[in-house]
């Protein structure tokens, strides 16, 4: 085999861990009220987090990369379904940000609250012998308010009372197979720091 074609069975590889894009588990799109007004009070409320968690002589805890990548999931969201499944291609494009910068960027949105996700997959039309019969599709990217830290969800509320908007998040179903995910991404993440 070539390293080309390496490359192309590498694509192809389903990630642990996914969901069918039509099983319940991958359905976690849920309307997000207020649209832009939303959009903007997290992102200030991502400001202020960033910079209230900075310790002195120390880097930001997140920085402005997952600001940016951050925002650019708000453009590519539909508000009215809580749709926002842009792939990391479409990311990459938006921030003109390297694959490597928009992968960290979107984990250390998740380690800290402000995002979570569902990787997916969705059935091909390839015969038994020709090809894998799923494949890998872009991720269900959400907002997981139980995720996020009280202090945050308090001060996004604030900035929407401010504007006259009543926020109340969105209940999010959970399932056993999921929370397993959530706490082995964590344990990955909590062994690599150490």
């Amino acid at each position: 085999m070539t390293a080309h074609a390496l490359d192309l069975h590498a694509r192809h590889k389903v990630r642990r861990d996914s969901f069918d894009i039509d099983d319940k588990r991958a359905q976690v799109f849920r309307p997000i009220e207020h649209g832009v007004f939303f959009k903007d009070a997290l992102l200030e409320t991502f400001d202020e987090f960033d910079d209230w968690s900075k310790k002195k002589g120390e880097r930001h805890k997140m920085g402005q990369n997952c600001r940016k990548v951050l925002a650019a999931l708000m453009w590519c969201c539909d508000f009215a379904t809580g749709t926002c499944e842009p792939s990391i291609d479409t990311l990459m494009e938006k921030t003109h940000f390297a694959r490597a910068t928009v992968v960290r960027a979107l984990k250390l949105l998740w380690e800290n609250g402000f995002l979570n996700w569902i990787r997916r997959t969705a059935k091909t039309d390839f015969a038994p012998d020709e090809g894998p019969p799923v494949r890998q599709v872009s991720n269900a990217y959400f907002w997981d308010f139980a995720r996020m830290p009280a202090r945050c969800l308090m001060r996004l509320k604030e900035k929407l009372a401010r504007k006259g908007k009543k926020f109340s998040p969105p209940p999010v179903r959970s399932f056993p197979r999921y929370e397993g995910l959530q706490k082995r991404r964590a344990r990955a993440i909590r062994d690599k720091q150490a």
